[in-house]
């Protein structure tokens, strides 16, 4: 399956994410229509996995919302804005971000990023 697949066909229909994006320290690899995060909030987000304590002192932002993060560790970063929230999961030398909103919740939407996370891995 083309990364684009992963995006539409895995996260967004799932109905437990609204935007998502695939990419890797540089690049954009698939995104959702409209969901457009800078190249530094990426930067940031590596930096994070390497850093989770800075995270959790500042913050994080991402197509420009600004998220609390009430988890990061190595594999998974979570953040919280009130009605908002955000699942990343590292998968090598990808990160898969996906927001939740609405009546969605950020642990489904987590657990929809993290089996992308767990398949990309699974099919180096």
């Amino acid at each position: 399956m083309a990364y684009q697949g992963y995006i539409d066909n895995m996260l967004i229909a799932s109905g437990n994410v609204k935007d998502a994006m695939i990419c890797d320290e540089e690049n954009i690899v698939a995104q959702s229509d409209g969901f457009d995060v800078e190249s530094y909030e990426i930067r940031d987000l590596w930096d994070g996995f390497s850093n989770p304590a800075q995270l959790h002192m500042t913050g994080f932002s991402v197509a420009g919302e600004t998220y609390v993060t009430i988890r990061a560790d190595g594999k998974t970063i979570l953040g919280d804005q009130g009605v908002k929230g955000i699942a990343i999961a590292k998968a090598g030398r990808y990160l898969i971000i996906g927001t939740s909103g609405g009546m969605q919740q950020v642990e489904d939407c987590a657990m929809e990023v993290e089996k992308v996370r767990d398949y990309l891995e699974d099919v180096k």
